[in-house]
């Protein structure tokens, strides 16, 4: 009997715990966008010699220092997709594999903090780990309450 318990609580959290994990990333993307708005700016940049990339500097902080919601176009003098770097300050980006001596203009596409939502910083980040807590919290649980079993 005590086997049966242990089972069926085992598979009530794993139940939970696939559940849970599955809607964790809809949430997340739904938190994602109400704390951001999308921002595009024409920015200009001109290379020095012997350099292969410019810094251009955004008019907003973008709302992360990674490069997942950022997109750099160029649009003169050629066009197309260009690779970049967003530096820890969030305000300046660095375009890379540019020609010398070069005067650039470029489309940026980036996410900025929605001003309505000034006051959570990290809450995002705080999300991303949600699911391996749950995953810890659930053997503790199934460890704790088999061994309670266990012994009745």
């Amino acid at each position: 009997m005590d086997t049966l318990k242990l089972t069926a609580t085992a598979l009530g959290a794993l139940i939970f715990v696939v559940f849970a994990i599955a809607n964790i990333e809809p949430a997340t993307s739904a938190v994602h966008a109400v704390r951001t708005d999308p921002s595009t700016v024409a920015l200009a940049c001109t290379t020095g010699v012997g350099d292969t990339e410019c810094d251009v500097s955004l008019p907003r902080p973008a709302f992360d220092n990674t490069t997942t919601n950022l997109t750099v176009t160029e649009s003169s003098p050629g066009a197309g997709s260009r690779s970049a770097l967003i530096a820890n300050n969030r305000t300046t980006v660095t375009v890379q594999t540019l020609s010398t001596s070069t005067a650039y203009t470029f489309n940026v596409a980036y996410v900025i903090p929605n001003p309505n939502m000034v006051g959570f910083a990290g809450f995002d980040q705080a999300l991303e780990v949600i699911p391996l807590f749950m995953v810890i919290i659930i053997i503790v649980a199934v460890a704790f309450l088999g061994g309670i079993w266990a012994m009745t």
